[in-house]
């Protein structure tokens, strides 16, 4: 397989910096800042708890219960 190091447009792209981060105390506020900060921070929790515990802990608790269905009465 070819490797992606020989890709032409991999040097093209350049370095990437991030401007401004959510957090930066100087960049300007919003007029409800704190309502979105909140929306931000549910949806943030919600996207973690439900992509790196649950999906895992089913995909590993489904075919464990599955395997048990005949063995157990």
């Amino acid at each position: 397989m070819d490797s992606m190091e020989e890709f032409k447009a991999k040097g093209l792209v350049g370095k990437l910096t991030l401007k401004m981060s959510r957090r930066n105390p100087n960049r300007p506020k919003m007029q409800s800042d704190w309502f979105f900060s909140a929306v931000f921070v549910a949806f943030n929790v919600f996207y973690k708890s439900l992509f790196f515990y649950f999906i895992p802990f089913a995909t590993i608790l489904y075919p464990m219960v599955k395997s048990l269905e005949g063995n157990v009465a």
